[in-house]
């Protein structure tokens, strides 16, 4: 029987796209960073209450500072990326801090980068942009998602000592959506009534019981501001 070779499949950076599209996409920044968050948002469970309180400001702000690098980008291939860099970076460390998994940071960037695709195809339609100018951009895409996800991943890892236990960042997701019931909180009030022993402390769980109490004044939103004035150390 003979056997043929098959080639393999080379993968290469996109190409610049056209300069002149950055003057159709400037307009359109705005709605789609809010439209992310909200997708966000209702996507995922880990960062709606963040989305949901008065860190939205910052958290808004690292999407929309991350789409105006790609639209200067396009503009203008040579331009700086370094408040991109170290804007990832702050927020790799911000979900190390927060006791996250990377999964919640991958999610959120799959979202915006379809809620970004649903508006090139609706602009596309309305200036009658070929197809093949939307693919090119939807490569774009894809390879800036590429590059945000590492750069967070650099901060996370540095954060996190330069390990992530991938089985203890899904753990600890679980425990904290749990721990989140009414019910369960009511079942471990009871075991502390009557005397028993309570379960021990998840790591992370007081994090999202923090969350929830953003903006109270107890420890767990002053660990939250701690992480979100890390966060806006770059904006000017």
């Amino acid at each position: 029987m003979v056997h043929t070779a098959v080639p393999p499949v080379l993968t290469e950076a996109p190409g610049p796209l056209p300069q002149e599209l950055a003057a159709i996409m400037w307009p359109e920044l705005p709605a789609v960073a809010q439209e992310m968050a909200h997708e966000i948002g209702r996507a995922v469970p880990e960062y709606r209450p963040l989305l949901a309180g008065p860190y939205r400001t910052v958290l808004l702000h690292c999407v929309q500072r991350n789409l105006t690098t790609f639209v200067e980008l396009v503009a203008d291939p040579a331009a700086s990326t370094a408040q991109r860099g170290a804007m990832c970076r702050r927020l790799g460390r911000f979900e190390a801090h927060e006791d996250r998994g990377l999964h919640c940071l991958q999610s959120a960037l799959r979202i915006s980068a379809r809620v970004g695709l649903r508006r090139a195809n609706s602009v596309g339609t309305r200036y009658s942009l070929p197809a093949s100018l939307i693919i090119s951009f939807a490569d774009a895409v894809f390879a800036c998602t590429d590059v945000i996800e590492s750069l967070c991943r650099e901060g996370y890892v540095e954060a996190k000592g330069g390990g992530d236990d991938e089985w203890e960042s899904q753990r600890g997701r679980l425990l904290r959506l749990i721990l989140a019931s009414p019910r369960v909180r009511e079942r471990r009030s009871w075991a502390v009534v009557r005397g028993r022993r309570a379960a021990p402390h998840a790591p992370g769980s007081g994090t999202a019981r923090g969350l929830a109490r953003a903006g109270t004044g107890d420890a767990g939103g002053a660990r939250t501001a701690t992480g979100a004035k890390t966060l806006t150390a770059d904006r000017t």
